[in-house]
């Protein structure tokens, strides 16, 4: 192949070279090892190309030296042994090589000597074991490139994807798999050039169709087309054409294009969520595209409710049993990046050695923040008080064969919530202290009224106080947070519709759900008149066989928030599960009477072992150390529940029409 076209525009080491308008000059880069060192070629071309060109360098200084060129199996090894690179922007992505991660890792040490900071350099298209394992092994899950997640991000990965190779057409480039995306639109707008600069991009356009990559896949697509292709441009001669052939040629080109383009795809347009979506799917890969929830899921173990929604952070290597921090934490470069700024939380560093108190053979760990609340409440408008902070641990041990998942929820009550309204440290210690001790009495006591409450360890770290409150502004201060087992199923409101379309699965669901909500109107959970059931924090779990086999509560938020008003006031709000429900499960009727049948089974059995064992109930927290509060919470809620006729609740719930 001839590249003395291309040899004058090829740059070398410089990865993240700019133009006169200070854009990144070249996307397409591919790091080369070389004894203790490498070589980073960039280029307006594709990786393939770079390879040959540098088969073809190495040739050339093989012969300067007297020795004969490489063999082919030589060349295979040296194009083998290249590790493609993305830049965009600032950044530098790096495609591991998932047959040698030590060569990834190599090339990602090579790039940071050329002076590119660690934490602008990603890796991207982890979907491979290998490379998922390897790097989540190093802690630098966050490193992996994130998922688009709001739509401002959506849109700014599409525009960032458009790419040019030395002409003036633009394609998408996918970073997951090397593939471009040619649009109608795109192509439309070669029309717009003269016939000399038109000829080339028609050139570069061939050339690419009949480029494939190393799975045998197409590295040029046409986007969203049916019968238009590589074959079109074959039979275009454009070589010996003049400027009035090009322009003919071009034409009948943009007809067929335009012919065989699907209907709403002839514009590239970021306000259409059709056209939006199609593109971040082809672009994120088959793999990462409309599976790419059901990916997240399978690789972490995280279910989908999570989708797009933890935000990896910066946390360390573990070595000989004590955790070495990322040095990211101590980078004068990252301390003037915003994009770092964002990632550098320092509770991380805390939140992993105590993980190493609690497990000396930890072999790994990464820690994630969850971005937004999962649950119903925020579109319901209820606003929850206090600190809402909440992370997500994937870790293993070295006697575990898999990852283990941990749930870390910050005490929303705690010292520096209690210094922003203006208590002195001792004080807010003491506020933070008991609140802690509170919630976790309540838990206890939700377990012995039978919610299924998964377990809670409470948890503290140090951390320097940022408030609003000058006088300890900077001080070190201690944050408590709970952390429980993750539950690995399905939040009951985000259960798949396909699921329920069995009447077995149905009926289980039902009987759990009734059960459920048996303990949890006894605990009173209402917030501003709003009873928080079957809303983001009951998961459900599966069997062998994906049938309801439990469900499991993960937050009990307003527990005993309620403990004086009647339960039949209330009553009704609990038929919301079997409303909501309706128009997926088989037989609505049936759904209704398991739950109800179930509801009242369970809850006249709390009510009797209650009664039998009155005074074990009352002293369980009427120690000095519980708060006053709490006390009449607890021993209202059992007044209650005994004044209580389940009859009378289950008519109730009968009758609430299924219409509401």
């Amino acid at each position: 192949m001839d590249f003395s076209s291309l040899e004058k525009f090829i740059v070398t080491d410089n990865p993240l070279l700019r133009d006169q308008y200070g854009e990144i000059k070249y996307r397409v880069g591919t790091f080369f090892p070389e004894g203790d060192g490498g070589r980073i070629l960039t280029g307006p071309t594709i990786h393939a190309i770079l390879k040959l060109y540098y088969i073809q360098v190495l040739n050339g200084e093989r012969a300067a030296r007297g020795q004969g060129p490489l063999d082919p199996e030589q060349s295979l090894q040296a194009r083998f042994d290249a590790v493609d690179l993305i830049m965009n922007d600032a950044m530098v992505y790096i495609r591991p090589h998932t047959g040698d991660m030590d060569l990834t890792f190599r090339a990602e040490a090579y790039v940071r000597r050329l002076g590119v900071p660690r934490h602008l350099i990603r890796f991207i298209d982890v979907r491979k074991a290998e490379a998922r394992s390897a790097i989540n092994r190093r802690g630098e899950r966050w490193r992996a490139q994130e998922m688009p997640k709001t739509d401002e991000d959506i849109r700014e990965f599409i525009t960032s994807s458009r790419i040019t190779l030395g002409t003036r057409a633009v394609y998408y480039f996918s970073h997951a798999t090397g593939t471009k995306y040619m649009t109608y639109h795109q192509f439309s707008e070669i029309g717009r050039l003269p016939a000399a600069e038109m000829l080339p991009c028609l050139l570069e356009l061939r050339e690419l169709s009949e480029q494939k990559a190393p799975d045998g896949s197409a590295l040029l697509v046409f986007f969203r087309t049916s019968g238009f292709g590589s074959f079109n441009l074959e039979l275009c001669d454009l070589h010996q054409a003049d400027e009035g052939q090009v322009m003919k040629q071009y034409s009948a080109l943009k007809r067929s294009f335009q012919h065989s383009t699907e209907e709403g795809f002839a514009e590239d347009n970021l306000d259409d969520p059709v056209w939006k979506g199609a593109m971040v799917d082809a672009l994120l890969g088959p793999e990462n595209g409309r599976d790419r929830d059901q990916l997240e899921e399978e690789a972490l173990g995280l279910s989908r409710e999570f989708r797009s929604r933890v935000a990896w952070l910066p946390g360390g290597t573990v070595r000989n049993g004590l955790l070495e921090p990322d040095e990211v934490f101590d980078s004068a470069d990252a301390a003037a990046d915003d994009m770092a700024k964002r990632l550098l939380d320092r509770r991380v560093i805390g939140i992993i050695r105590n993980f190493l108190q609690d497990i000396p053979d930890l072999q790994y760990i990464n820690v994630g923040r969850v971005e937004s609340s999962m649950s119903r409440r925020k579109s319901r408008n209820i606003v929850m008080p206090g600190i809402r902070l909440v992370y997500v641990a994937v870790y293993r041990s070295r006697a575990e064969e898999r990852d283990s998942v941990g749930f870390i929820r910050f005490q929303k009550k705690d010292v520096s919530y209690f210094l922003d309204m203006g208590y002195d440290l001792d004080e807010a210690e003491r506020a933070a202290a008991a609140y802690g001790a509170s919630v976790m009495r309540r838990i206890e006591a939700c377990r012995r009224l039978r919610l299924n409450v998964i377990p809670t360890e409470m948890k503290r770290i140090r951390e320097t106080y940022r408030g609003v409150n000058l006088r300890y502004r900077g001080s070190e201060i201690s944050s408590g947070y709970f952390l429980r087992g993750y539950a690995f199923g399905y939040a009951t409101d985000k259960i798949p519709s396909r699921l329920y379309q069995s009447a077995e699965f149905a009926g289980a669901l039902a009987t759990l759900l009734g059960r459920a909500a048996a303990s949890s109107i006894i605990l009173g959970r209402l917030h501003d008149g709003e009873i928080l059931f079957d809303d983001g924090d009951e998961v459900l779990l599966l069997d062998e066989r994906k049938m309801p086999a439990d469900i499991v509560v993960t937050d009990i938020t307003s527990a005993f928030s309620d403990v004086e008003m009647p339960l039949a006031e209330f009553a009704g709000d609990f038929v919301f599960p079997v409303i909501s429900r309706t128009g997926l499960v088989p037989d609505a009727d049936d759904f209704k009477r398991h739950y109800i049948d179930e509801f009242s089974r369970r809850f006249g059995e709390i009510r009797n072992d209650y009664i039998r064992n009155r005074d074990a109930y009352l002293g369980l927290f009427s120690s000095g150390d519980a708060d006053a509060d709490f006390c009449r919470q607890w021993t209202g809620s059992l007044r209650r529940l005994e004044e209580t006729d389940v009859r009378e609740l289950a008519e109730i719930m009968e009758n609430f029409s299924m219409g509401a």
